[in-house]
């Protein structure tokens, strides 16, 4: 099983700005976020200027009325290229329960690709000299166990919902971040 979620979203500040602002929500903002909650077990942020970051730390999510509990190990790695800046990130992770369920053997892979550059073409309504950056976002969970596993579709309903959620508080908390340096 593969489930593949991808958002884009052009923001009226530059590139820079932007990637900083989500690179700032990885490492400070994500407990911030509504209806998540971490119990972390290990983080290492390496050296800043290596641009990666280790987790080990167990989550319990809340979407529409349904909770899941996780135990997930994950690194961040950030490229900072002329044209774009990448944010990565893998992530394995281990239901513990979903829906009043409990998970027994079931693991997921999510590889995560958070790009930020200059849009090629900038709208008819917006003013050619705004400086402006695409945000673009690009979810894959894997089942390690396989198809056939019973309990695979109670997780991936519910981390397509929670994605979807994710995607708007993470946008929302980093144009928030912007509206604030901006007005300094």
């Amino acid at each position: 099983m593969c489930l593949e979620i991808f958002a884009s979203k052009v923001l009226p500040f530059n590139m820079h700005a932007v990637a900083s602002a989500a690179w700032q929500h990885f490492i400070f903002g994500k407990q911030r976020t509504p209806s998540r909650y971490y119990d972390y077990i290990f983080t290492s942020h390496n050296d800043t200027r290596d641009d990666t970051i280790v987790e080990n730390f167990n989550m319990e999510l809340h979407v529409k009325n349904t909770s899941g509990y996780f135990r997930t190990r994950q690194v961040f790695r950030r490229y900072v290229e002329a044209e774009r800046i990448v944010v990565v990130f893998r992530s394995v992770f281990f239901p513990v329960q979903v829906a009043g369920v409990a998970m027994t053997d079931v693991c997921f892979r999510s590889t995560v690709y958070i790009v930020v550059k200059q849009p090629l073409k900038t709208t008819r309504n917006m003013q050619p000299e705004l400086d402006c950056s695409l945000l673009q976002t690009s979810y894959n969970y894997t089942s390690l166990v396989g198809d056939d596993h019973p309990k695979v579709g109670i997780v991936t309903d519910f981390m397509l919902r929670a994605t979807e959620a994710n995607i708007r508080a993470r946008n929302q908390m980093i144009e928030n971040v912007l509206l604030a340096s901006n007005s300094h």
